[in-house]
């Protein structure tokens, strides 16, 4: 598997969880935009688990030495794609949290181009 070529930089999930944090603060003050706070949620899981700033994965709460191997990125973001198709249960986690950890799983991997916002 050739994931890890694909991997985005650290500097690059560190500027989109800067990112999603300042627009996050900005959708909690409005009620319009505070429909995507789950998304935005799930997006700030991911990044932020991506990054080892905290040591659990956002769907299976397993506890990973090294969330840099592409393998265990990959591997939680195959989780969330099972859990929006029903494979698995998402135990009590809402389709917008889930896609927001899958979406930007994706993007950490390079099999997508849409940053997280």
């Amino acid at each position: 598997m050739s994931i890890d070529t694909r991997l985005r930089p650290r500097t690059d999930l560190e500027s989109a969880r800067a990112r999603v944090t300042s627009n996050r603060e900005l959708r909690k003050s409005n009620p319009a935009t505070a429909k995507h706070m789950p998304h935005a949620d799930g997006e700030l899981a991911a990044l932020s688990w991506a990054l080892g700033a905290v040591p659990t994965a956002p769907l299976t709460g397993h506890i990973e030495v090294n969330v840099s191997n592409p393998v265990e990125l990959d591997r939680e973001r195959r989780v969330a794609t099972d859990m929006l198709y029903g494979k698995v249960p998402a135990d009590g986690r809402g389709d917008a949290y889930v896609s927001g950890v899958e979406s930007t799983l994706m993007w950490i991997l390079g099999e997508s181009d849409s940053e997280p916002f």
